[in-house]
């Protein structure tokens, strides 16, 4: 019978339990613009606003609930690598068409490389304050082992793989592997929608010169908890 790490190595994604630690509440005040002194929501992408100036010392719990569900040793038994944190975002969106169409994080386009190599890991929380389900993000299946360095061939492999639909749930998170295809899937009209984005990478590709880095940073404070 196949092993968890290789499960997650052939899907290149998993969806986990996960304890909030009371994050719902404060990622709704967040959706609904009520902020803390000193933080704002900036735009990002087109219809997209991310807190700044950083999440980590918004509220200690964004870090607790790494620790409150072992986040560490959930990676470490997926991947068989000791990865640490790298960043982390509150990411608002209010976009009927999707923000982000099927694109990897880190790909190959004719020899250029667009983001890290090799890949991280990302851990996405989409909470729901509705009943009905929320589709919030598509994720090709298997596409992380298959990659053309040709970024309009590539997005052809979406034709063949399966698709899978990751839902808003106030209980799980989704784990994938950042050169995994996805798409941000659109909000319905006047209903914006929000997520916790934690990346990971391994240590060696922290930035190297810059102890006042907020990577160095956000990578110290993680791994203290642990």
């Amino acid at each position: 019978m196949p092993q968890t790490h290789e499960i997650f190595y052939r899907r290149g994604f998993d969806v986990v339990n996960f304890d909030s630690l009371g994050l719902h509440k404060t990622l709704q005040e967040i959706l609904e613009g009520r902020l803390k002194t000193g933080f704002s929501l900036s735009q990002k992408y087109s219809s997209t606003v991310d807190l700044r100036p950083n999440v980590i010392d918004y509220s200690e719990d964004f870090l607790g609930a790494l620790k409150k569900n072992n986040i560490k040793g959930e990676l470490r038994s997926l991947t068989l690598k000791d990865l640490t944190l790298y960043h982390v975002q509150v990411r608002v969106a209010e976009s009927t068409t999707s923000y982000m169409d099927w694109h990897r994080d880190s790909y190959f386009d004719h020899d250029r490389q667009i983001g890290m190599a090799p890949p991280g890991l990302k851990i996405i929380y989409y909470p729901t304050f509705v009943k009905e389900q929320e589709p919030r993000l598509l994720v090709s299946e298997g596409s992380h082992r298959t990659m053309i360095d040709n970024h309009v061939e590539d997005l052809k492999l979406i034709r063949v793989l399966p698709t899978r639909q990751i839902i808003a749930n106030n209980d799980q998170a989704l784990i994938f592997d950042t050169s995994l295809l996805h798409s941000v899937v659109p909000d319905k009209p006047n209903q914006p929608s929000i997520r916790l984005i934690y990346s990971f990478v391994a240590k060696e590709q922290l930035p190297q010169n810059d102890p006042d880095d907020l990577h160095r940073i956000t990578s110290k404070r993680y791994e203290e908890m642990f």
